[in-house]
């Protein structure tokens, strides 16, 4: 698909040809809802996907210093992969070609044949940029869904019930952020387009409708009851959400609302907001003094909810020590293996 050509001295770039998928990326936050929407989408025969690709995030991130960890020093490899692409002339535009390409061969041979492969990984948000940039042809969905029903989602399904967040601190504080900036930038953008959860659970067959014209394919009510039968290989994806419910729910737009049965809980989500800037809500569809005024009218069923006080509390240790390199120098130790950056390695 990609041939290099050669020129005069060092030059070389890559040559784009003809591509037989096109790619579609489903971006939102973890917890919004897109699992759902990915499998509605998939039941039709044009559109291909996978559980969670994760694809583009070590790729598009390499060169990022801060971004990642690895037992090699990935800042060291960051600095030299920017020293190496520099000395090549055309450097950035060959290596764009080149991550563009690596993928592009990956959805076609994932897609099998469709003309459309899917790819929704959450935390996509991180590098919408750069998946803009990439790909210019794909279609881009941004899913939006209450911050607060997020958290909810959040800490019952990761955390039991328990009000904790320590593992999607990145979330919270980027992922709005980037997802309200992203649609600011899809508004003036054929290729993007918004979906809110609300609005899909409520009247999935007019939004999908809407996605499947805009898309090119073609609507079919089987979108809206088959999407459970669709399953992909792989741990990832929503353990809980999809199976819950024989058809799409509009219960899943009030459910979340009993996580915040206390005034302590109702303080913390509004803390929680205040952490968020309030244009990106805005932007989102989600203005922060609704948010807080729908937050405080819940009823209370729990006094000094101290589960909630002590999960805060440890929540908020967890943050600062980062629990997670704890974690696994326990799990070798019991194992009988060695930890080092940030890893395990063989006993």
């Amino acid at each position: 698909m990609y041939n290099v050509l050669s020129g005069s001295g060092w030059f070389c770039c890559l040559h784009e040809g003809p591509d037989v998928t096109q790619p579609i990326f489903l971006i939102s936050l973890p917890r919004a809802g897109s699992t759902l929407l990915q499998k509605m989408l998939s039941v039709s025969p044009s559109i291909a996907s996978a559980a969670e690709p994760w694809i583009m995030l070590p790729v598009a991130m390499m060169r990022d210093q801060d971004a990642m960890k690895a037992i090699y020093s990935s800042h060291t490899a960051a600095k030299a992969i920017d020293d190496f692409i520099d000395a090549i002339p055309d450097g950035e535009i060959c290596f764009d070609k080149a991550m563009s390409g690596f993928a592009r061969g990956i959805y076609s041979a994932a897609a099998d044949g469709a003309p459309f492969f899917l790819d929704k990984t959450p935390r996509y948000y991180l590098i919408v940029d750069d998946l803009m940039r990439l790909f210019p042809e794909a279609k881009f969905i941004f899913l939006v869904r209450n911050p607060l029903a997020v958290l909810a989602s959040i800490g019952n399904t990761f955390y039991k019930g328990r009000l904790c967040w320590f593992d999607y601190w990145v979330d919270w504080l980027l992922g709005h952020e980037n997802m309200a900036r992203a649609i600011q930038t899809a508004n003036s953008m054929d290729n993007s387009t918004v979906v809110r959860y609300e609005e899909l659970v409520s009247e999935p067959t007019q939004q999908l409708s809407r996605l499947s014209e805009w898309l090119g394919v073609p609507f079919s009510e089987d979108m809206l009851t088959k999407y459970r039968d669709i399953s992909w290989s792989g741990k990832m994806g929503d353990p809980i959400g999809v199976s819950s419910y024989r058809s799409v729910s509009k219960r899943s737009t009030t459910e979340w609302q009993s996580f915040y049965a206390s005034r302590f809980r109702k303080n913390v989500g509004s803390k929680m907001l205040d952490k968020i800037p309030s244009d990106s809500l805005s932007i989102m569809g989600y203005p922060v003094e609704k948010l807080k005024n729908d937050l405080y009218a819940l009823p209370n069923s729990s006094g000094l909810d101290l589960p909630a006080r002590a999960n805060y509390v440890a929540n908020q240790i967890c943050t600062i020590v980062d629990y997670r390199s704890w974690k696994l120098r326990r799990k070798g130790k019991k194992n009988g293996k060695r930890y080092s950056c940030g890893r395990l390695l063989g006993g």
